[in-house]
């Protein structure tokens, strides 16, 4: 065996124009499956780190259990609040942050036109705390509710902003990783104070001016016509309540999630609170994520499948190419005392060796194609994204050893289904072989 590992490696160098059309067939089928996957990897990440982090959903919410379609019916009252924050007082070593929200509806109005607006108040710097260094800054333009010191702020959809004619020059607002920086981008409003009237939990006309500090991007089109956020304190003074819609929760150590997750469960049921603890991929407010990624996940399974046959029908073909081309050497070999199973072996070795030295340049040109396209900063339009979004490549570890192993195998797979006729053939065939 060692002697014909030698003259596979021999003829690799001997037989090179052969060898590099095969060489360059693994290569360019890693490269394309790899940035693909990667891709997708990214995109995944990307609407994950929107609702965990950017949306400030943590790992799990927690709300009210009741079978009732009123909101007002779903509101965490003092007694649920009081037995949450206990809880988690008690686990404070492993809660990373908690957010407490109030949502609702309204009507909002600049004096001249009005609209619907869904309203989401929650503690401010919790919050800037839960989105992180990337998202901490969440203004496209004007500055964040942490970060201002006017009475009463509001920060409102762009395309909210748009229907009250207020505008903004900023674009191109996603940096390179994600996320804004850390400025004041300027925008305009005909009127910056507005009024929002709502309806409280007990039937009373309520309404409060709101002073627009910013604009914010509600990452999805639906959203972004209608969101308004502002101060958990303000948002309570509005409905001239104290009640909560729920609490988000990010753990210090996401594996984690499901023991917490049911340890709360367990003891709520034991006082008689009535809560829900759930994922936010579980909940409502995570159906567009989970539609969308059903939707991505089909995508990518048949692009890949098509990938990946069409990188192992081009292996199988360049293998099936060089094993014609070298049936006399072939013959030669069993004519000196080799045995079949040593020739299949010889090109086994010979299509290892190129699948080797073919992945390991291939993830040497994935990975300065990833940087390159990285560092590009190039901004596309996705879906029913409202923004457009950075275009990025994921460095995936799993993405390139999944794509290593399979091109190795179609490799060696295809060199002995390509050798393997010709070995059966009599040895005065193959030295006959035009």
């Amino acid at each position: 065996m060692g002697a014909l590992f030698k003259i596979a490696f021999r003829n690799l160098t001997r037989q090179w124009k052969y060898s590099l059309a095969a060489f360059l067939s693994i290569v360019t089928g890693f490269l394309s499956l790899c940035l693909f996957r990667a891709y997708m990897v990214d995109i995944a990440h990307m609407y994950v780190e929107s609702y965990q982090h950017r949306s400030m959903y943590g790992h799990f919410l927690i709300e009210k259990d009741t079978p009732s379609e009123d909101p007002w019916d779903r509101l965490l009252g003092i007694a649920d609040q009081q037995f949450i924050e206990r809880w988690m007082s008690h686990h404070a070593s492993e809660i990373k942050e908690r957010v407490r929200f109030l949502r609702a509806t309204g009507i909002v109005s600049n004096g001249t036109s009005g609209t619907l607006f869904i309203a989401k108040g929650y503690d401010v710097e919790s919050g800037a705390r839960l989105r992180g260094e990337s998202w901490a800054w969440d203004t496209a333009a004007g500055e964040p509710l942490h970060i201002t010191k006017r009475p009463t702020p509001i920060v409102i959809g762009k395309t909210l902003g748009s229907i009250l004619e207020c505008e903004t020059k900023a674009s191109r607002l996603y940096s390179k990783f994600g996320g804004y920086s850390a400025e004041i981008r300027p925008f305009t409003c005909p009127e910056t104070r507005l009024q929002l009237n709502v309806t409280t939990p007990s039937g009373q006309a309520n309404a409060i001016e709101g002073n627009v500090v910013g604009l914010i991007d509600g990452i999805f089109k639906e959203i972004d016509s209608k969101l308004i956020n502002m101060n958990l304190g303000d948002m309570q003074r509005l409905f001239d309540t104290k009640a909560l819609t729920h609490y988000t929760v990010e753990l210090k150590d996401d594996t984690q999630v499901d023991r917490l997750m049911e340890d709360l469960r367990r003891e709520a049921r034991a006082i008689g609170l009535a809560l829900r603890v759930i994922r936010w991929q579980d909940h409502k407010e995570g159906d567009i994520y989970v539609r969308t990624m059903e939707l991505l996940s089909i995508f990518r399974n048949f692009v890949v499948s098509i990938m990946l046959a069409i990188s192992g029908l081009s292996v199988f073909n360049t293998f099936l190419k060089i094993v014609n081309e070298r049936t006399r050497e072939i013959g030669t070999l069993r004519s000196l005392g080799y045995q079949k199973s040593d020739v299949s072996f010889l090109f086994l070795t010979e299509a290892g060796l190129l699948a080797v030295f073919g992945v390991i340049v291939g993830a040497a040109l994935s990975t300065l194609s990833t940087w390159a396209i990285n560092s590009a900063a190039i901004l596309y339009k996705a879906g029913m994204l409202s923004e457009p979004v950075p275009f990025r490549i994921a460095y995936d570890f799993g993405v390139y050893s999944t794509s290593a192993v399979f091109l190795v195998v179609i490799a060696v797979v295809a060199a002995v289904g390509a050798v393997a006729s010709t070995v059966r053939r009599p040895i005065h065939e193959n030295l006959i072989h035009a």
